[in-house]
Order: C-alpha cells, then structure tokens, then sequence
C-alpha cells in the first residue's frame, strides 16, 4: 500500500494511517510506503513491528525503512511505561523468594533460629503485600535481612568477627566472603539478563541507575541465599576459611587473598552445578532471566525461584 499526502498519521489499535478524511486500516505482514510528512504514534509503531509489517517512509530527503527496536528496547520500552504499581508487585516477588529461600538456609543449620526468623517473616509478609512504594518494600527488606544475620552471628565463631554484614569495604572476614562470592553471582545474573534481551541498568526493586546493574541485583535476589550465602555459611563453620590464612588486613578493611578467593570461588560454581529436578542452579539463573522478561515485555506473571522449606 502506497500513500501519497501532505499529511497523515499512523495511530491506534489495530493501527490505521488517517490522511485527507480517509482512514486505512494496516493489515498483517503488509508493506507500506509513506509518502510526504506525518506523525507517527510509538505505540502504534511497535504494533505494526508486532504484526511483522515494514514500513518505509519517502520524503525529501530520501527513504527511510523502520526496522523494529531490539529485545532490548523493547524491554526498555515496556519497563518506563509500565505502572509503578506493577514494578512494585514484581518487586514484592524478589523480596518474598530472597526471605522464603533465607528461611531454607536457616532451617538447614539451626531448626530454633530458623523458627525465629519464620515468625518474624510471617508478621512481615501482610506488610510486602500491602506496601506500595519501593522504598517501603526495601525498609521490609532491611528489617528481615537484620534477623537473618543477627542469626547467623549466633553460630559463626568469634574468630570471624562477624557483627553485622558490612559492604565496600568488609570489616569482617565472613562478610568479606559473602563479597566476593556476590560478585561470581552479579557477573552471572548479568550475562542472563543481557542474553534475555534485557537491560542491566533498569531496576524494579532496586532504583534505576544509569552507573548500576539495578536489574542484575533484582535478579540476584532470589539466588543469593542458596547461590552465596548457604556455601558461605558452610565454609565458615567448617573451618574450611582460615582468618589467619585466606584473608589479608588493610586497616579496618579485610579482603580475601588468592587462596581464599580460589577456595570460595571453587564453593560457588560446585554449587552452580547442582542439579535441582534436573536443571543446575547456573541454568536455573537463565532460565528466571527469561521468565523475568516475559514478566516484563509480555505481563507475564513472575514465579521467583524458591526453594522447598
């Protein structure tokens, strides 16, 4: 279909191209060529994409053929016209797996600290559900996240000078390790979103930062306590860590060395490469890539990865 005309506009849904009192309505895999100067509706657009028509644009300066965004863009498009308050149900998702899959961690060391952590998660859970805003959902987070390690301060031995999680720099020498494992974790949670067509930078728990993966941390949310912290923990109270041996000291700031770095490193992929109902965790974290961006781009409802308590 060609149209010639001093003025038209391609709009609406199904997509139709209004010009000089005439509508026409664009039909499925159709070619059309536009002739002369219009306007033309994004969201109109990316429903012709959807119905794989090709559009080319004539005009004085020559032919422009519009070629559909990437899974990217798409992905961008669909998370800035989203509502805040469908960000904040998906958000409430990453929240929930992160404390049920804590509650797992905590049940396979110490039934008492677990059942603690349980009644604290079940008074905490009308208010996930409740919250609106993403800053009410992190104050949620936050509350839980310092009972959870209050607990583990209960079973690691003193020589790790564990108080409370500490980031850039650790102050600990188990937070140290929880530090350098979450980075093994990020690197993979952000090669799935990016193979998802995603965008790193874009968050839904975490706020939106052109300088951070916000995404890649949502992501991780759900896969830290069984991918991080659980192989930790494990080293820890197996003396498998060493202070004395696996870390170097800089003033307040404790890092691991080589060999606690090689150690940790070796954890984590070991446990990467477990299978759960046939499928690795490595595969797992791809796989919630996917479902997330079926969530995003294609309102989809999100299962976050749990596991059975």
């Amino acid at each position: 279909m060609i149209i010639e005309t001093h003025a038209y506009r391609l709009h609406g849904s199904p997509p139709r191209i209004s010009y000089e009192n005439k509508k026409y309505w664009i039909k499925q895999r159709e070619i059309i060529v536009l002739k002369g100067e219009g306007l033309i509706e994004v969201k109109t657009l990316l429903e012709c994409f959807k119905q794989d028509v090709k559009l080319c644009l004539k005009t004085k300066k020559g032919e422009v053929y519009l070629a559909p965004p990437s899974q990217r863009a798409y992905s961008t498009i669909a998370l800035l016209k989203a509502s805040t308050l469908g960000l904040i149900d998906l958000a409430k998702q990453f929240i929930k797996a992160c404390a049920v899959n804590r509650l797992a961690v905590l049940k396979a060391i110490d039934s008492k600290l677990a059942e603690e952590y349980r009644s604290l998660l079940l008074t905490k859970m009308p208010q996930i559900e409740s919250a609106t805003t993403r800053n009410t959902l992190m104050l949620l987070e936050a509350e839980l996240a310092q009972k959870y390690y209050e607990a583990l301060k209960k079973i690691l031995h003193p020589d790790y000078e564990f108080e409370y999680r500490t980031r850039r720099p650790p102050r600990d020498y188990f937070s140290a390790a929880l530090g350098y494992a979450s980075t093994i974790l990020y690197k993979i949670c952000s090669s799935a979103i990016q193979t998802a067509g995603l965008d790193p930078r874009l968050g839904i728990l975490h706020e939106p930062r052109s300088t951070r993966p916000s995404l890649v941390l949502d992501l991780a949310e759900e896969f830290r306590p069984i991918v991080v912290e659980s192989p930790v923990i494990a080293l820890c109270l197996n003396k498998r860590l060493d202070p004395s041996k696996h870390y170097t000291r800089q003033e307040n700031r404790i890092y691991l060395n080589s060999a606690g770095r090689t150690i940790v490193s070796k954890t984590v992929y070991r446990k990467l490469s477990l299978q759960v109902e046939g499928t690795t965790l490595l595969e797992k974290v791809y796989i919630q890539a996917e479902k997330l961006r079926q969530a995003i781009v294609e309102n989809k409802p999100y299962q976050p990865y749990t596991v059975t308590t």
